[in-house]
């Protein structure tokens, strides 16, 4: 009797694992289109944001963009192509439907649909998440300091001396122009 409970609850587990597998990868077919629907969205979202921070950098001429706000646009425009490529090819898989809407006419090109859909939602979902920035744009770095010739202190020195004319100076060491 032991025996068949353990047989039971095993079985029961197996199923239930083979159950729960089934039913993620066939929602990727059965919210096809609320994931579409919820990826415009959020990705209408995304695009406002990348829009507001674009507006934030501009405003404050003189500054540059940090790395961080330069990788995250860099990395938004580049979502945003794919995103738009999957939901036009969402809009033409939905629009092929047979039975009325209720059936895809290619079931594993439209799973391969929902699970892109479903990573991209999710994609923008973090890009979201990461596009608060508490500082967009920073001071540009000063610029280098120019290197004088080496005979600088000299011309200097005997220059001052042709001006003042007088010959006292000469005696004037160069120490005290040295930089």
């Amino acid at each position: 009797m032991a025996m068949l409970e353990c047989l039971g609850s095993l079985c029961a587990g197996i199923v239930l694992n083979v159950f729960t597998c089934s039913i993620k990868h066939l929602n990727y077919l059965h919210e096809l289109e609320q994931n579409l629907d919820q990826l415009r969205e959020k990705f209408g979202e995304l695009n406002a944001l990348r829009n507001d921070v674009k507006n934030s950098v501009d405003a404050q001429v003189g500054r540059m963009m940090t790395n961080q706000v330069k990788q995250w646009l860099q990395i938004v425009d580049a979502r945003g192509l794919e995103v738009n490529q999957i939901l036009s090819e969402g809009r033409q898989h939905l629009d092929r439907r047979c039975l009325n809407g209720c059936c895809p006419k290619n079931c594993w090109s439209s799973y391969k649909l929902g699970k892109q859909v479903a990573k991209k939602l999710s994609d923008v979902d973090k890009l979201l998440g990461r596009g608060v920035f508490p500082v967009v744009a920073m001071d540009p770095p000063p610029s280098r300091v120019q290197r004088l010739p080496e005979d600088f202190t000299q011309t200097c020195y005997h220059s001052l001396c042709r001006e003042v004319g007088d010959p006292r100076f000469m005696s004037i060491p160069l120490a005290m122009f040295s930089l």
